[in-house]
This record gives C-alpha cells, sequence and structure tokens, in this order.
C-alpha cells in the first residue's frame, strides 16, 4: 500500500513538473475602441448666457478664447420660432484677436420661443477656417 501510495505521489510530482515546464504566456485582452473626437483644439473656451432680465428684456452672452497665434470670430444670432426658426439679430466680433465676446440685450417686439445660435469660428494666421463649434441656448418662451 505504501508502495502505491508512493507511485501516485511520484506521478502526480512528474505530473505538475511536467505542467510547470511550459510556458503559459497570457494574451491581452482584446483592447475597447475608443473614438477620440478632436473638436476643441484650437477654441480654448467657449461659453454663452441667454437670460430673460427682470424688465422683459433678453440679455444675450457669448465669450470664446482660442489658442496662440489663431484668431477668434464670434457669431450670436437670436431666432424666433414661427413655424421654423428665424434670426431676427445678429451680433459679431472678429477683432483680430485670440480672444471674441458678445455681451448684448434684446426687446422683444412680439411673444414667442427665443434661442441663441451661437458659432465660435477659429482662423488661423492665412486667414483659413481652422475650428467651428456651434451652441445652441435653452429656450425662453416671451
Amino acid at each position: 500500500m505504501i508502495k502505491n501510495l508512493l507511485k501516485k505521489v511520484i506521478l502526480l510530482s512528474a505530473v505538475l513538473a511536467f505542467c510547470m515546464s511550459w510556458s503559459i504566456t497570457a494574451s491581452p485582452a482584446a483592447e475597447p475602441e475608443i473614438l477620440i473626437n478632436p473638436n476643441n483644439l484650437i477654441i480654448a473656451r467657449n461659453t454663452y448666457s441667454f437670460k430673460e432680465t427682470y424688465d422683459g428684456r433678453l440679455r444675450c452672452i457669448a465669450s470664446m478664447t482660442t489658442s496662440s497665434n489663431y484668431e477668434a470670430e464670434l457669431v450670436v444670432r437670436l431666432q424666433i420660432k414661427d413655424d421654423r426658426w428665424r434670426t431676427t439679430r445678429t451680433w459679431t466680433d472678429n477683432s483680430g484677436t485670440i480672444t471674441a465676446d458678445v455681451d448684448e440685450y434684446y426687446t422683444p417686439s412680439s411673444s414667442g420661443d427665443y434661442r441663441l445660435w451661437v458659432e465660435y469660428k477659429a482662423y488661423d494666421s492665412s486667414g483659413n477656417l481652422a475650428e467651428t463649434v456651434t451652441d445652441y441656448s435653452q429656450v425662453i418662451q416671451i
């Protein structure tokens, strides 16, 4: 009986030694595909604010900053919705620097739904459009 037990221990040791001699290389798990959208590489900051003031006017604010060596252009459109969105007023700042700002008030002449459509644009030193970002504000009902 001890002889059988000794045979089993020797056989088990041989199997373990054989298994340990194999080089096990774990294959890397498949990396999930990550899509990087290169938005805002040049337009470093863009913000807007659209509010109704206590006296019933609409305050339309937007600003932007580009990376150095680019020129900022900011176009802010105030829109009203009839059967479709229609631009009633447009303000632009394209001063030729890396910043652009608009801060304007508008007194609505009629009731309806209003929103801002803001375009932030960056131009390279040759005047070519390098990047555009577009925002739409929340709707304010007058």
